[in-house]
């Protein structure tokens, strides 16, 4: 990446510092669900495999449950006709059944009297003590699902309570949506391949894994390439290889608004192949950077390089398009409601989310923001995202949005051990 030696006053690049009109997420998401192209296709799976994927068309019932009609207490099967409508009648022994409780009662029983309504004679004969209401006693065939009948529909995320009443239903295969593919793609002559140390002047490529696993806990799943050299043939290259086995394209690098004079490709790669929709997003770290495209009605998502701007524009970015391809809510986060730690002003033309570590005070969150860098502050040691709203005053104890990075029950354990 080439440095930038001019002051602003004088430059004439597309430099983030010079983006005042940045789009906003949510526009910039809307534009990208109308010009890209969102369907998926669908698969049968073993119900077994089946937990977390989304349901590609309606389940019916493959049977009745129950099968058949059961005694839901021991007792006497009879016929409540036959009964009457008085106490101490006297049934014949081929007029009654001996029930135990989930017993198939046979035909032409409908209703299960308990022991201690019945007295069983010498003869074999049982005289009445106490009537009960036709039907009781009695859990009838297909009361819980009836075969044919809606189990769960089309769009359903399915958890293991949904498995359950699935395989209850009769049903071990189901129809579900095909995983949204990503192709990564990152960009840079100065990475390396995992595992290598770096030398002088080179990074190690460790976006690709943040991007693969956010794409995963979204419900999709990712090709990660090696790196690609900065230059654009190479680049259109390798977009062009990726795109029939892939539904969208992840390209990590060369994004910056300088373009091909500091050796930042990616736009001009989607742009030759595609188009661009939107280069830049009002929020930061790194969304001034952020790219969102179309080639070959897929959409292709821009993510800045260094790692504390690329793990926000990943999680602002891939779990809302991962939406667009599933319809389902994912990769949601507790909000709580904390106190600045700090005076916060917010730029005007941006938001700012940093990581931040977060203390307890009385039953009270202070949130206080990580040094901000490619460090192991931001990557292992905050609890939460602040939201700083664009040209807001947060001064020091007034109230502030923070999304939870843990759960609170983890986050209060861990507060603990501090």
């Amino acid at each position: 990446m080439q440095t930038c030696d001019h002051p602003c006053s004088a430059c004439q690049s597309r430099c983030h510092r010079q983006n005042t009109s940045a789009a906003t997420k949510k526009d910039a998401l809307a534009k990208l669900a109308l010009a890209a192209d969102f369907s998926l296709g669908v698969e049968q799976v073993p119900l077994a495999e089946a937990l977390h994927r989304v349901i590609g068309q309606d389940v019916l019932a493959a049977w009745d449950s129950p099968v058949a009609d059961y005694a839901t207490h021991d007792g006497i099967a009879i016929v409540r006709e036959e009964a009457g409508a008085s106490v101490s009648a006297l049934l014949a022994p081929d007029r009654f059944q001996i029930v135990g409780m989930g017993n198939v009662i046979p035909e032409p029983f409908d209703t299960v009297l308990a022991y201690e309504l019945c007295s069983f004679q010498s003869d074999g004969s049982v005289r009445l003590l106490g009537l009960s209401e036709k039907g009781e006693g009695i859990i009838r065939r297909a009361s819980s699902i009836r075969k044919g009948e809606l189990v769960l529909g089309k769009g359903f995320l399915l958890e293991p309570r949904h498995l359950a009443i699935l395989r209850y239903s009769g049903i071990e295969q189901v129809s579900v949506y095909c995983k949204p593919t990503a192709a990564i793609i990152p960009v840079g002559s100065d990475l390396t391949l995992p595992g290598i140390t770096p030398a002088p002047g080179q990074y190690p490529e460790a976006d690709g894994i943040l991007v693969e696993s956010v794409i995963r806990l979204c419900g999709g799943t990712a090709r990660l390439r090696p790196p690609v050299q900065d230059d654009i043939a190479a680049l259109k290259g390798a977009i062009q290889s990726e795109l029939t086995a892939c539904d969208m394209v992840v390209l990590i690098g060369g994004v910056g608004l300088g373009g091909e004079g500091y050796r930042d490709f990616s736009r001009a790669a989607v742009e030759d192949l595609g188009s661009v929709l939107v280069h830049g997003l009002s929020f930061g770290p790194g969304g001034k950077a952020a790219l969102l495209g179309v080639i070959d009605n897929k959409p292709v998502i821009g993510i800045p390089g260094p790692p504390h701007a690329a793990i926000l524009v990943t999680e602002e970015l891939i779990p809302p398009i991962m939406e667009l391809f599933l319809d389902i809510p994912c990769y949601e986060r507790p909000v709580i409601t904390a106190e600045a730690g700090v005076d916060i002003s917010a730029k005007r033309t941006s938001d700012f989310f940093p990581r931040v570590r977060l203390s307890s005070d009385n039953g009270r969150y202070i949130a206080n923001p990580v040094r901000m860098g490619d460090n192991i502050e931001t990557f292992a040691r905050a609890e939460g995202i602040a939201r700083y709203r664009r040209g807001m005053e947060y001064p020091k104890g007034s109230p502030v949005e923070v999304e939870l990075l843990y759960s609170e029950k983890q986050l209060s354990r861990q507060l603990t051990k501090e």
